[in-house]
Formats: structure tokens, C-alpha cells, sequence
């Protein structure tokens, strides 16, 4: 009889525990130091726009990528700079990403070399067809503040962001919402589908910007075929004309595929739920009474 209840037990436990676990899932975490990207890869972009093929193998020149390895992080020095993360062909796990997620990186951007551009992108059209769609979109320009000269100190960082539902595109951070000072390192946590807003921005562990899609919009973003492959950086036509930002370095990237508190790096880890605690304490207690009786019957065997 106890071996049976432990077993249902156990039993219960891991089921319980493979739930919670299949619930979040961890798509891709990359320090991005010393070239470790965490399962994601460089990926070049043809230097002139003469057609290619589907796997966007031919049709023009390699350029050649700025991307400079160190142990504090991966600097982006040229439009073309790409580091993809593939989501690959299981539309269940992109559905589930474009409905609910969360991407985290720390970035530091240069005052003197920083060129705006786009630091994440979901790559709809990428290596599909040339001037390829990207139905996630995100930016990093420069605020050149009071005075109106870039490279002074009270130049900003500001960033924005939009996705793209049923062929309209919704502004979830306008510019100016999100002013950031150059030369520090800062937190940017992107959270959607979570329980308060549809979108939201965190800088540093804080809640600088969010958005709710109008009443009757589909929350999830982009279409069945978005989500193939995304990106820390701007590759989805591939070809010339990328806008990838430039002097600036990105360290400790999360790409998961449920909402995170505060963007992802600055939330807690997750407690077990209440659920699991009470089927470990059966656990221990059935082993407990079992072993109470297997004592007793000795003794009175004795």
C-alpha cells in the first residue's frame, strides 16, 4: 500500500513539475562575451539588392560584418551587424512567443559613435524574398537634447517600438517616451501578453512605457509565418539598405516565450507554486508514515 502511494505520489509531483516547466520556457540566453551567442549566429547581408534565391544564397556580395567580440560584450560597428536567433518551424512554439514573451538584453551605447538603428527585429521576410516584412519592429535613435548638437552630454538614447496585427501596425513606444543616458550600461526588458498590459518596456527594473491594443485587436503579433527567426539587429530584406544600430554594445541576452516581470533579467526567480509544495510535503509524509509502520511492524515481530 505505501509503495503504491509513493509512486502516485512521485508520480503527481513530476507531472506537476513538467507543467510548471513547459509553461515558461527559456528560448535563449547568450552573455554575448567573447563571441558567446548562445545558439544564435552571424548573419551576413548582400552588399547589393540583384535578385537571390529562397535560401538566400546567391544575388550579390557578402558584406562584410562589424561585429567585434570582447569580454564585456558584442559591439555593433556597422548597418549590417546581425546576430539571428531561429525559432525554427514549430508554428506551436511561435504562436506561443508572438502571443506571450518576453526579450531582455543590456546595452551601452557610444555618444560619440552611436548611429541609430534597429535592435531587434522578428525577420518575417528573411532568406523568403528581397525587401522582406518584418511584423516586429524596434528602435534606437539619438535625442540631441536642449541644445540640438549631437555629441554633447545632454544627448539621449530614446527607443520605440511596434508590432504589426491583421496588416495595421500599433506604436507601443512613441519617441521620446524612453530617454536613456550614452556611455552607462542599461537593462531593456520587453514584455508582451502579460496580465496588466499587452506591451511593456523596463529600463533598469523599472516600467517606463506600456500600451493596450485597442478593444477587438488580436493581442498575439505578425501572422502564422512571423517569428521564423529573430534577430539583435535588422536583417529581414537582407540586402543593402540594413539599419542595424551601430557604436553600441550589447551584453546578456533572454529571449523567452512567456511574459517576464520587469523585462526578464531584474525579475526573481520564479517561487514553486503552492501546488507543487503540497505534493512534496505528501510525498514526505507518505515516506514518513510508511516508514513509522514498517518500524512498528518490526518490533512487533520482535
Amino acid at each position: 500500500m505505501c509503495q503504491a502511494f509513493r509512486t502516485g505520489a512521485a508520480f503527481l509531483l513530476s507531472v506537476i513539475a513538467f507543467t510548471q516547466l513547459a509553461e515558461a520556457e527559456l528560448l535563449y540566453s547568450a552573455s554575448l562575451k567573447n563571441g558567446a551567442y548562445g545558439g544564435g549566429f552571424k548573419v551576413g547581408t548582400y552588399s547589393s539588392s540583384l535578385p537571390y534565391n529562397i535560401s538566400g544564397s546567391s544575388g550579390g556580395v557578402l558584406s562584410t560584418l562589424g561585429i567585434v567580440d570582447s569580454a564585456e560584450g558584442v559591439t555593433y560597428t556597422t548597418a549590417n551587424d546581425v546576430i539571428n536567433y531561429s525559432l525554427g518551424a514549430d508554428g506551436k512554439n511561435r504562436t506561443a512567443f508572438r502571443a506571450t514573451g518576453t526579450v531582455s538584453v543590456r546595452f551601452k551605447a557610444d555618444l560619440e559613435d552611436f548611429v541609430s538603428g534597429q535592435p531587434f527585429t522578428d525577420n518575417y521576410g528573411f532568406n523568403q524574398f528581397n525587401s522582406g516584412q518584418a511584423t516586429f519592429g524596434t528602435g534606437l535613435s539619438r535625442n540631441l537634447g536642449g541644445d540640438g548638437v549631437a555629441q554633447t552630454s545632454d544627448d539621449r538614447v530614446t527607443f520605440g517600438w511596434n508590432t504589426w496585427h491583421n496588416n495595421v501596425w500599433y506604436v507601443h513606444v512613441g519617441t521620446g517616451e524612453v530617454l536613456l543616458p550614452f556611455d552607462q550600461w542599461h537593462h531593456l526588458g520587453l514584455a508582451w501578453g502579460g496580465p496588466n498590459h499587452d506591451f511593456e518596456v523596463w529600463v533598469d527594473g523599472m516600467l517606463l512605457a506600456e500600451d493596450d491594443l485597442p478593444a477587438g485587436v488580436v493581442a498575439a503579433w505578425g501572422s502564422a509565418s512571423s517569428a521564423y527567426n529573430f534577430a539583435l539587429g535588422e536583417i529581414h530584406e537582407r540586402a543593402v539598405g540594413n539599419s542595424s544600430p551601430r557604436g553600441i554594445m550589447f551584453a546578456d541576452l533572454e529571449i523567452w516565450s512567456e511574459y517576464r516581470a520587469q523585462g526578464g533579467t531584474f525579475a526573481p526567480v520564479p517561487e514553486p507554486s503552492s501546488v507543487v509544495l503540497c505534493a512534496i510535503a505528501a510525498v514526505a509524509g507518505i515516506t514518513w508514515q510508511c516508514r513509522r509502520q514498517k518500524r512498528a511492524a518490526s518490533h512487533s515481530r520482535d
